[in-house]
C-alpha cells in the first residue's frame, strides 16, 4: 500500500493537490489506484480494505463494490442459518438448475424428422455450404434413417449399429451415412435436442479390400493418343485430369483465367473443389505440352457418351476416380515424398491417400508416367 500526494488540474485550468492510494487488487490481478481529496480519506479507505481482509474475506471479495458485498452478506447469514457452506449452496443451486433444465428438455417434444433436416440444411446454408454438401446431407440423413428400426432423431449407438449393420447398403453407403449423421447429431445437441452424438462410438464399416483401380503408364499413354485421334477437343480435360489430379467435376468449372500457364499452374478455387478449399495445382511438363499442343476448340466436360467411346477405342475400362487415383499412385511413385503428393491432391493428411488412393506402383513407372507426351 502507498499513499502520496498528486497534481492535478481541473475542468477550469486550476492546479489543485490530491492523494492517491497504491495497492494490488486480488480482482483485477494488478495494482488499483484511487484518488481522494484528503490524505485522512485515502488512509480511511486503507483501513476498510484491511479490515475487511482481516475478517477473513476472500481477496477478490474486499474489492468488490457495495452492492456486490451487500449480496454477499446476505448469502452468508442463510448460509449460517441452515448450518451449510457457501459454496455448497452455491452448487446445489446450480444443480438444480441444470437438473431442472434436463427435464424439461427431456419433456420437450423432438420436431419431426423432416423439421429438423430443414432447419439443420438452412443452418448449414448459411454459414456457406454448397448446394451439393447440402444435397449430401439430406440425402444421407433420410437414408439413414431409412436403415434404423426407430426414430433417428432418438437413436442410441446400439440402435445405429443394429440398423446400419443389417441394411442391405454398401459399406461406402454405410460410412457415408454415419459421417452425415455425425454433423446432424452434433448440431441437434446445439440445438438442445440432444445431449450426446450416438455416431461418436457408432461402428465404422472396412471399405478398401483391394488397391483402387488405375491405368498403368502404358494404358494411360495408349488413351491420350486416342484421345488425340478420335476426340482431340477432349485432350485438354483428359491431360488435366491425369497428369495434375484435380477432379472432373472441378475441371469442368474452370475458366481460362484459372489456367495461369505462364506460371505452370491452375488455381482450383472454393467453387472447383469439392472440399471447399482453395489450392494451386502444378501443371508439370509433360501436361503443358499436351494443353500447348491442342490450344484450340478444348472442351472441358467430358460428357459419358464421348467418355464410353473413348475407353473403347484405347481398350480401357472406366472406373470411380481413377484419374485421380491414377495421377495419386503415379506421383507418390515417381517423387518418392508423401507430403507432396497429400499437397498435390489438396487431401489434410496422408491417411486419406494411403486408404483410398495409392495403388502400389514402381518408381521407374512413376517416372514414365510423367514423361508421356505428344510427339
Amino acid at each position: 500500500m502507498k499513499v502520496s500526494k498528486i497534481k492535478i488540474t481541473t475542468k477550469s485550468g486550476k492546479k489543485e493537490d490530491r492523494w492517491r492510494l497504491s495497492y494490488y487488487s486480488a480482482l483485477l490481478r494488478g495494482n488499483v489506484q484511487r484518488r481522494f481529496r484528503t490524505e485522512e480519506d485515502a488512509r480511511a479507505a486503507w483501513k476498510e480494505v484491511v479490515k475487511r481482509r482481516v475478517k477473513g474475506l476472500p481477496a477478490p471479495v474486499v474489492q468488490a463494490n457495495a452492492y456486490e458485498l451487500a449480496d454477499i452478506a446476505a448469502a452468508l447469514d442463510i448460509c449460517r442459518l441452515h448450518n451449510t457452506r457457501i459454496i455448497d449452496a452455491v452448487n446445489g443451486f446450480f444443480s438444480g438448475k441444470a437438473a431442472m433444465t434436463e427435464a424439461n428438455r427431456k419433456n420437450a417434444a423432438i420436431p419431426g424428422l423432416d423439421d429438423l433436416i430443414a432447419s439443420f440444411v438452412a443452418e448449414k446454408s448459411l454459414a456457406g455450404c454448397r448446394e451439393a454438401t447440402l444435397k449430401s446431407y439430406h440425402a444421407a440423413i433420410k437414408g439413414m434413417a431409412r436403415c434404423l428400426k426407430v426414430s433417428l432423431p432418438s437413436a442410441t449407438t446400439a440402435d445405429i449399429d443394429l440398423g446400419m449393420g443389417t441394411a442391405d447398403i454398401s459399406s461406402v453407403s454405410k460410412n457415408t451415412y454415419l459421417r452425415n449423421a455425425q454433423v446432424f447429431y452434433g448440431w441437434m445437441i446445439k440445438a438442445g435436442h440432444r445431449t450426446d452424438n450416438p455416431c461418436d462410438s457408432a461402428r465404422s464399416y472396412k471399405v478398401e479390400d483391394s488397391d483402387p483401380c488405375i491405368y498403368t503408364a502404358a494404358q494411360t499413354e495408349t488413351l491420350m493418343r486416342t484421345v488425340a485421334r478420335v476426340a482431340p477437343q477432349f485432350v485438354r480435360v483428359y491431360a488435366i485430369a491425369l497428369f495434375t489430379g484435380i477432379r472432373p467435376d472441378g475441371i469442368a468449372k474452370l475458366t481460362e483465367a484459372d489456367l495461369l500457364l505462364d506460371e505452370n499452374l491452375i488455381k482450383v478455387g472454393f467453387e472447383q473443389d469439392k472440399t471447399g478449399q482453395k489450392y494451386y495445382a502444378e501443371i508439370p511438363p509433360n501436361c503443358m505440352a499436351w494443353i500447348k499442343a491442342y490450344p484450340d476448340n478444348q472442351e472441358m466436360v467430358i460428357n459419358r457418351y464421348s467418355r464410353s467411346k473413348i475407353c473403347k477405342d484405347a481398350g480401357v475400362e472406366h472406373g470411380h476416380d481413377i484419374y485421380r487415383h491414377t495421377f495419386a499412385s503415379h506421383h507418390l511413385a515417381a517423387h518418392g515424398n508423401v507430403e507432396k503428393t497429400v499437397q498435390a491432391l489438396n487431401h489434410r493428411s496422408s491417411d486419406m491417400l494411403f486408404r483410398h488412393y495409392r495403388h502400389a506402383v514402381k518408381p521407374d513407372e512413376g517416372k514414365a508416367y510423367f514423361l508421356i507426351s505428344p510427339k
